[in-house]
């Protein structure tokens, strides 16, 4: 019984292989060898773009984390998100990934810039921190992140892969 299965498996594996024909293809086609060529070579710098993409990506989270992680939930912040908000430096990286494709940055930004009466300030009688946002860190980091990363980072990514 496993035999057979695990048998047919390896031939099935084998099978989807035949994808790799067009990699032999490819060689006898000039355009399509100058392409692939080109394409490899452009990977490690590609890589090393998209390294410091991430780098920068990562201190911005971090900052995110530790600035907006105690910010209730609003409309962008909520649970229905996915991802409710900055709360961990993960979450931090999934919405910063967000903002940078364009997605619901005003709101986001809405959502932590709240202020009192609409949220609870912090008690420091019985330490009880605060869920309100900080409007102009919020603006400034989100524009901050939004010209390093569309503005400068982008284009540099693709000069690299045209070049």
């Amino acid at each position: 019984g496993d035999d057979t299965s695990a048998g047919s498996l390896g031939v099935q594996a084998l099978r989807s292989l035949r994808v790799l024909r067009v990699f032999r293809m490819a060689r006898n086609i000039r355009g399509m060898t100058v392409l692939v060529s080109s394409t490899t070579k452009a990977i490690p710098k590609a890589l090393g773009c998209y390294l410091i993409w991430f780098a920068i990506t990562m201190a911005f989270a971090l900052f995110a984390n530790r600035s907006f992680a105690s910010v209730g939930e609003g409309l962008a912040l909520s649970e229905l998100s996915g991802f409710s908000n900055f709360s961990t430096v993960g979450n931090s990286l999934l919405w910063l990934f967000r903002v940078s494709l364009g997605a619901s940055v005003t709101r986001v930004i809405l959502d932590l810039e709240v202020v009192e009466p609409f949220c609870t300030p912090a008690d420091l009688a019985n330490g009880a921190p605060t869920d309100c946002g900080t409007p102009w860190t919020a603006r400034i980091f989100f524009v901050l992140y939004l010209i390093l990363s569309k503005m400068l980072l982008v284009p540099l990514i693709a000069a690299t892969l045209v070049n």
